[in-house]
């Protein structure tokens, strides 16, 4: 069972024969299981959905929460990639989800760490990219101003 944005790293399951499950962001209002056409046939060709079921939950809601546990009874690994401490407030954290799966493997990716300065500021490839310098690698010819690369560029050397 994972969350974004561990994209490339939880394709080795699948890879091996294995399943994996992704929780998707239900946005309010919206049905769990409405994806637009133009979004299912993007997931069909991308090849980051190899092998993966999804579904969408409120984990803000008490029904939300009750069905992502129920999933973790039937899984090995968990990734998440909220900010420290984030699904430990939802009452998903690693005690929790070791209460109803004892075997379970809990891996927590977050952009800046659990611990240091940055640790509680929300991470993207950009961010990532910024902070490094790699950034100014991508810019205008004509002015210089960095542009957003075609790529993730620092989750795919990152691995996540």
């Amino acid at each position: 069972m994972a969350n974004s944005p561990q994209s490339i790293g939880c394709l080795l399951p699948p890879s091996g024969g294995g399943r994996r499950a992704r929780e998707e962001r239900q946005l309010r209002g919206e049905p769990a299981d409405t994806f637009t056409e133009a979004e299912l046939e993007r997931r069909k060709l991308s090849p980051f959905e190899r092998g993966k079921l999804s579904i969408a939950l409120d984990l803000k809601q008490d029904e939300g929460r009750r069905l992502a546990l129920e999933l973790v009874k039937g899984v090995d690994v968990v990734v998440e990639g909220f900010r420290p401490g984030v699904m430990a407030r939802l009452g998903l954290g690693y005690e929790d989800l070791h209460a109803v799966n004892p075997r379970v493997v809990y891996c927590s990716l977050t952009g800046y760490g659990q611990e240091g300065p940055r640790r509680d500021r929300v991470g993207h490839d950009l961010n990532y990219m910024a902070d490094s310098g790699a950034l100014s690698l991508f810019a205008d010819r004509a002015t210089g101003k960095p542009i957003i690369p075609p790529n993730l560029v620092a989750d795919y050397a990152g691995g996540s």
